[in-house]
């Protein structure tokens, strides 16, 4: 089916906490079923699981446009301007999470295999690559996944905003899984996206260590010459840009809470030393 490249901003383009999770005022987490969904774009504060369990359609992120059908499962971060298209009989289950949910749960989360792709790279990716990178669920999957969503909708109705928390928590620790499992299937089913994933996660959880074009090498099943093609195809950057860049952003949050010294954060963040770290700052302050 043929959808608009474009679609416009909602009369309300920007929705808060208030919103939603109406429950109780300690609630972390929500959900709503939205059926035949078509929305205009919006951007709201809270993070947001969405799961297509009907139909097709397309999402709008940014300036990308991406089909979605029966098993996909991607995360729109806060502040991120997203829409949607119904084709045929688009139903999407939304998993809402207010910031202090994940970092509530960010040390044991972060540990999970496949929760840095999910929740911090693809989302990233969703808006400059217009292929299918997200975690897709088979039939098998979908039927363990939707007793899990009947039982958040009861706990939603009940108002049981704690079970319904931890019912979030157990859901996205599954998807995390799923994820990982995606990325370490068999070399012969994984695509060259599949690999980049793969390569950036292990970036992201080791950029503050000595990481080697052969232990790339190693991870992806790929040459280095091959590894730099893909990664420049999709992000327009080389492994070693990509790492630098994971180092600042980590250096520039820790200046900004301001709690360690300057030559204290160049030594956790993997630069030469502060000079090395400021000249890094510099070059890269679009980030």
């Amino acid at each position: 089916m043929k959808y608009p490249k474009k679609i416009p901003k909602n009369e309300k383009s920007f929705y808060d906490t208030s919103t939603f999770f109406q429950h109780r005022a300690l609630n972390l987490t929500d959900s709503i079923l939205h059926q035949d969904y078509s929305f205009d774009m919006h951007i709201h504060d809270f993070w947001e699981i969405n799961i297509v369990i009907a139909g097709e359609g397309c999402h709008y992120i940014e300036d990308t446009s991406i089909p979605v059908y029966v098993g996909d499962v991607f995360v729109i971060p806060p502040g991120i301007l997203h829409g949607y298209r119904s084709g045929k009989g688009l139903d999407v289950f939304h998993v809402l999470m207010k910031k202090e949910f994940l970092n509530r749960y960010q040390e044991e989360l972060s540990a999970l295999p496949g929760y840095s792709v999910l929740i911090e790279i693809e989302p990233m990716l969703r808006q400059i690559y217009d292929r299918k990178m997200f975690l897709s669920l088979d039939a098998d999957e979908m039927t363990v996944i939707k007793r899990e969503i009947r039982e958040l909708e009861h706990r939603q109705k009940a108002k049981l905003g704690t079970a319904h928390d931890i019912g979030v928590l157990q859901l996205l620790c599954r998807l995390c899984m799923k994820m990982h499992e995606k990325q370490n299937m068999p070399e012969r089913h994984r695509t060259r996206e599949d690999a980049v994933l793969q390569i950036m996660e292990y970036i992201n959880t080791h950029w503050n260590e000595r990481i080697t074009e052969a232990t790339l090498q190693e991870i992806s099943f790929m040459s280095a010459s091959t590894i730099n093609r893909h990664f420049k195809r999709i992000l327009n950057q080389t492994p070693a840009e990509y790492m630098i860049r994971c180092r600042i952003r980590t250096a520039r949050g820790m200046i900004a809470q301001a709690d360690k010294t300057k030559t204290e954060i160049a030594q956790i963040c993997g630069f030469y030393d502060v000079s090395h770290m400021n000249k890094c700052l510099r070059l890269y302050d679009d980030l």
